[in-house]
């Protein structure tokens, strides 16, 4: 390689949700998709990232019965204009 360096430096932002089965008088909070984007938009925010375009590459979620227990998604700097 005669000494360069290969890469490049990856940024991504891990937002998260989870179910609150704390809840009285029913089946508790499920896991929502709109507090992770909100978790990840608001990580992307504190680094900078405000009013750029961010991309969701992956959205993963474990489900419970009746609903979703765990939900997951990496957003990353990029996307359409």
């Amino acid at each position: 390689m005669n000494g360069e360096e290969r890469g490049r430096r990856a940024v991504a932002f891990l937002g998260e949700s989870f179910a609150d089965e704390s809840v009285e008088g029913g089946e508790g909070k499920p896991a929502t998709l709109d507090e992770a984007m909100h978790d990840a938009a608001e990580q992307a925010a504190a680094g900078g990232y405000i009013g750029q375009n961010l991309r969701v590459v992956l959205i993963e979620f474990k489900p419970g019965n009746p609903h979703i227990k765990e939900l997951k998604v990496i957003v990353t700097p990029g996307g359409g204009t």
